[in-house]
């Protein structure tokens, strides 16, 4: 079995500028770190729309300070946190809701044709960048709009990889769910995550490998 790994308390934060386009990361860092030309309001930071409309992205290609394309170099005991589709992955690429007769400012399928089928991301998307006037189910926030991915660098056979961080909810983030309903509830998630891993490693804790069929599948604070 590999060795326990210490926790960093570095935490990133990868996530996507438009629903298909690449992951962007940033470092998460204290709210006491940075200044303040480089911080944008909580309400805004996470919601790509508005970061351009109102905070310091100057264009959809733009990312804010500290954001790479690629992911930074991990050490072990880093910590990611990926916010993503809540849709099941085996219904992501799928087109199966149809969305005939529905005119918004973000769908078009008045008639029945190619574009009258919509991959369920893409509208429930298209409602929130809207907030949720179509449906207003989702502004009331009744319906989980992404969730988080907690993954750890773990160093395997001499390498660095990345593995589940399968106990997240009980040590770093003290809810059950990873899902979120609005881009700032999931924003403070992240927040929550990236402090409690600050704290963590102030306390000493350690990643300890959690084996199935003489496999690592994955890691466990202790």
């Amino acid at each position: 079995m590999s060795a326990t790994s210490l926790l960093t308390g570095r935490c990133f934060w990868g996530r996507r500028t438009t629903p298909t386009g690449p992951f962007v990361y940033t470092a998460f860092r204290p709210r006491k770190e940075g200044n303040d030309s480089q911080r944008i309001p909580i309400s805004f930071l996470g919601n790509t729309y508005y970061e351009r409309r109102f905070g310091r992205l100057p264009s959809a290609r733009g990312t804010p300070p500290g954001t790479s394309f690629s992911l930074p170099s991990l050490s072990a005991g880093d910590v990611l946190v990926k916010m993503g589709s809540a849709t099941p992955a085996a219904l992501r690429s799928r087109r199966i809701v149809d969305v005939t007769g529905i005119q918004t400012s973000f769908l078009d399928a008045s008639e029945r044709d190619a574009s009258a089928r919509c991959r369920i991301d893409d509208v429930v998307h298209s409602m929130h960048m809207h907030d949720g006037h179509e449906v207003p189910e989702l502004n009331r926030g009744v319906v989980d709009i992404g969730k988080l991915a907690v993954l750890c660098a773990f160093p395997i056979a001499g390498a660095i990889s990345l593995l589940p961080l399968e106990n997240v909810s009980g040590t770093l983030l003290k809810r059950r769910s990873l899902g979120y309903r609005s881009e700032e509830e999931g924003v403070q998630l992240v927040r929550v995550i990236a402090e409690g891993c600050q704290a963590g490693a102030l306390r000493g804790l350690c990643l300890r490998p959690v084996m199935r069929n003489d496999c690592i599948a994955g890691v466990r604070l202790e």
